[in-house]
């Protein structure tokens, strides 16, 4: 089985139906089955990782599971230091509580930037009346950003006074997960934002089509275009590519395991399968 950055299975590395995309979101070449669609991008290498793969897995100091690499529950990096990202807005990431922690990609936001990310796995849809809910800690929801593709979502290059903003709330699960999410918080008022089309380069595998985002991605792409709205003209110069860190690493040990395994078949369920390996 082709190698999760957790916990080494296809399972865990999200080869299952759903999809945490909740954006509309086409990097460069990453529909060309045989092009590096890293190529424009300034990610650490991801090399120094492999060795970790050889060693047993380590224990987790705040849940004491058994993780390679990182763990996705508490957010920490495993046998390595990994890179830090600055952002320029915190970042609160609801996860819903039926989205398998190991399969979603928001632990990686964390991991990276662990000053500006934070992970609530909370039931916004049915919430439990005796716990307290986060939503009271929203005291200027006036700049608060939710990162959902609703009606009334304006891209960024369109928001009234941008740099205002502080927060950006990401919503994590399936795509009717993400909807009932956004929809029990249209009584905020947060500004709605959405991103430009991408394709995704996600593995695991949902009905919508290949512009909709894993989380990691329409966050990563969410502050590319926030720095190309409040930067115009201005050349990126790559200081959020790191949020892609593991993202990049999981996606090159899928590739690798099936290149190497001609026998095995990458899941036909996944609308780009048959380009989606690159051999």
């Amino acid at each position: 089985m082709p190698p999760d950055p957790t916990t080494t299975s296809v399972r865990s590395a999200g080869l299952s139906s759903s999809s945490s995309a909740l954006a509309r979101a086409e990097s460069p070449s990453a529909c060309e089955p045989t092009s590096d669609p890293w190529s424009t991008f300034h990610i650490t290498p991801t090399s120094p990782l492999r060795a970790l793969y050889s060693t047993v897995r380590q224990s987790c100091a705040g849940c004491g599971k058994g993780r390679k690499v990182f763990c996705p529950k508490c957010g920490v990096a495993l046998g390595h230091d990994p890179p830090r990202v600055a952002l320029p807005v915190k970042v609160v990431v609801y996860r819903d509580p039926r989205e398998v922690e190991a399969k979603s990609t928001s632990a990686h936001a964390k991991i990276l930037a662990p000053a500006h990310v934070e992970v609530k796995v909370e039931n916004l849809v049915k919430p439990d009346p005796s716990v307290p809910s986060s939503l009271t800690e929203y005291t200027h929801p006036e700049r608060v950003l939710l990162l959902f593709p609703s009606d009334d979502a304006l891209p960024l290059s369109e928001v009234p006074d941008l740099s205002k903003f502080d927060k950006l709330i990401v919503l994590d699960g399936t795509w009717k997960q993400g909807r009932a999410m956004a929809t029990a918080l249209a009584h905020l008022p947060f500004q709605h934002v959405s991103i430009q089309t991408r394709t995704t380069l996600f593995w695991r595998y949902q009905p919508f089509g290949e512009h909709h985002l894993s989380t990691i991605e329409a966050t990563y792409w969410f502050f590319r275009d926030h720095f190309a709205a409040l930067h115009p003209g201005q050349a990126y110069d790559g200081r959020y590519d790191d949020l892609l860190f593991y993202f990049k690493l999981q996606w090159e040990l899928i590739q690798e395991f099936y290149k190497t395994n001609r026998e095995k078949t990458f899941t036909t369920r996944k609308l780009d399968a048959e380009a989606y390996i690159r051999y």
